[in-house]
């Protein structure tokens, strides 16, 4: 447990996902669609209509990750030799890059039929093999940051260009079924997972930047887990340092394990962390402190972050970051002449011809024409050959001074 701020440096430009929208200075007016926190305790007309509907978009699963297929069966064969052994209706059969050559992907036509293929896996061979099937895990999206009032048939269109999308929901309250202003979006293949987060994460819906972050979950797990027990607090003013103000505000609704107020070099970064002893802590804790107003000067939000992410372990790896970002800088020597000149025995001609120039003459783009060339015509490369004498035997005579063109490949004899 810690309530002590910690330091961010200014200079790291490798930001949280989290930190895009906290220059703005906080205001006491709400915005559209917020409510007072007194509102946001009181259940919708249709609380129990909205929860079921949010548990039916949870639960459909249409893709299934078959493993330990034959290796002699062709890709184009795959989806009607499945449909036939298995007996269900396939809608395709998708591949991904970083799958194994003995994995594919079967998304089925109806969300109905995935017991029916779990237990028609499990209990048939196909071709002479014993196949495993799966839930993949690693195409599930987490968006934060939504506007008020943000509705699932906006978010379904918002996404689905990037690809087929196998669920898409907004979480809500468990009590009062009010939007929790994030949601998630599982698709076909990491690919078009990928895709969508690359794309959306530069994004804003309704002047609201969104947080786009994989869900880092094993596979199985229930809808439920996707609760979190992270809140993520912004809108606080730069000068605001007293940390325990939020923690004392938490703790009326729960046990508080961590909170942490992230520090500039200078001030205040305008955000902190508080993770909780459990999800339905977290979710109180929200439902009470959500735009609540501070000292009579400022209203905070509460937001959750990807569940599977908490705040002591967001801030645990961006001090390992800022240590090996220190690391590196404090090897970096500043260049010295001595330095300079060693590395220059080792450079090309063009260096060399650079930092003596009196020897190798004036090439355009090299550095200023040596005094000795001067009266040579511009755009041509002046080169003074010399060769020493040889002992014994006759001497050798002088190159003298050719001039080559300024079309020529370059300064030769040096």
């Amino acid at each position: 447990t810690a309530t002590t701020a910690t330091t961010i440096t200014s200079t790291d430009r490798r930001h949280s996902e989290h930190e895009r929208d906290h220059d703005r200075a906080p205001a006491r007016e709400l915005e559209e669609g917020d409510i007072e926190p007194a509102e946001a305790c009181i259940p919708l007309d249709n609380c129990s209509d909205v929860l079921a509907e949010l548990q039916r978009r949870a639960q459909t699963r249409r893709v299934l990750m078959l493993k330990n297929l034959p290796g002699t069966l062709k890709l184009s064969e795959t989806k009607d030799a499945l449909a036939e052994t298995f007996e269900l209706d396939i809608e395709s059969i998708l591949t991904d890059r970083r799958d194994p050559s003995d994995t594919v992907r079967m998304l089925l036509v109806d969300a109905a039929d995935m017991q029916k293929a779990l237990t028609a896996v499990a209990d048939r061979p196909f071709r002479g093999f014993k196949v495993s099937a799966v839930f993949p895990a690693d195409a599930l999206l987490f968006f934060g940051n939504f506007p008020p009032n943000f509705e699932e048939e906006e978010f379904l269109d918002l996404i689905k260009p990037f690809g087929t999308v196998i669920r898409s929901f907004i979480m809500r309250d468990r009590e009062t079924g009010r939007s929790l202003s994030c949601g998630f979006a599982e698709f076909a293949t990491p690919a078009q997972a990928s895709d969508c987060k690359n794309k959306m994460a530069a994004r804003s819906v309704r002047k609201h930047p969104l947080r786009v972050d994989y869900v880092n979950k094993a596979e199985p797990y229930p809808w439920e887990e996707l609760y979190g027990r992270t809140l993520f607090v912004d809108r606080l003013p730069r000068d605001f340092n007293n940390v325990s103000i939020i923690r004392s505000m938490c703790e009326e609704a729960g046990k508080v394990v961590f909170c942490k107020l992230a520090q500039g070099s200078a001030m205040s970064r305008g955000f902190a962390f508080v993770d909780f002893a459990s999800a339905e802590e977290a979710l109180k804790a929200r439902r009470m402190t959500n735009n609540r107003l501070v000292q009579d000067k400022f209203r905070i939000r509460m937001s959750f972050i990807n569940p599977s992410k908490t705040g002591e372990h967001i801030f645990k790896l961006r001090e390992e970051q800022d240590n090996r970002f220190d690391t590196r800088r404090s090897r970096t020597r500043d260049p010295r002449r001595g330095d300079f000149r060693r590395a220059a025995m080792r450079a090309p001609t063009p260096l060399l011809q650079q930092l003596r120039p009196g020897l190798a003459g004036y090439a355009p783009g090299l550095g200023a024409p040596h005094p000795l060339f001067a009266r040579n015509s511009p755009g041509q490369i002046p080169v003074r050959m010399t060769t020493p004498e040889v002992a014994p035997g006759p001497r050798r005579p002088s190159a003298g001074l050719r001039t080559y063109g300024s079309s020529g490949g370059g300064v030769g004899g040096v």
